[in-house]
């Protein structure tokens, strides 16, 4: 019974290693080029590949939060080719995806046709529950509209119960006001 024995370790022992040599390589070849060169600098919110955009003033307005980004000339760029006629000027494209917490802002053809330029958040501070962008003569004006904080419904019979009851009154009152989270930044730290 001694020669049955020694066969089975070395099936086992192939399966071992055809396993572990196999199909992990291909596995960890894919996988390490995609995370180690996102997570090397990518410790930011957004998206370090995909954006290129470095520079943006941020206001929380209240309701709004709004980015100003720089881009020098980009309301002719947007025009441009649509107009003259010429193959060669593809004009620049404005575009603004966004999710309740993510927002990208993808600039196409600028600075010239074929190259583009991208703000991502991948985790904005808050949630949004709009998000517009408008053209300027030299910069974009993304406005990304906060979702209210939530506060239990008072609008209903909130009229008809103040006179009843004056001293629920005042503090109802200052309910009705939407209340807004600030947002100190415009990405959500980790």
């Amino acid at each position: 019974g001694m020669g049955r024995q020694a066969s089975l370790p070395s099936i086992h022992l192939y399966f071992c290693t055809h396993r572990t040599v196999i199909e992990p390589k291909l596995l960890g070849r894919v996988n390490s080029t995609v995370s180690r060169s996102s997570s090397v600098g990518a410790s930011a919110a957004f998206d370090i590949q995909k954006s290129n955009i470095t520079s943006y003033a941020f206001l929380d307005d209240g309701p709004k939060v709004r980015l100003y980004v720089d881009l020098p000339g980009i309301q002719d760029a947007c025009v441009a080719g649509s107009s003259g006629g010429d193959d060669e000027a593809a004009p620049a494209k404005v575009d603004l995806e966004w999710s309740e917490s993510s927002m990208c802002l993808l600039v196409t053809n600028y600075p010239k046709a074929g190259e583009e330029r991208c703000l991502s958040f991948g985790r904005l501070y808050g949630e949004i529950e709009k998000g517009v962008v408008k053209t300027k003569k030299e910069r974009l004006v993304v406005t990304l509209v906060k979702k209210e904080k939530k506060v239990e419904p008072k609008e209903e019979g909130g009229d008809g119960g103040e006179e009843s009851n004056n001293a629920a009154g005042d503090d109802e009152s200052q309910q009705k006001e939407p209340e807004y989270e600030e947002w100190p930044a415009i990405a959500a730290k980790d």
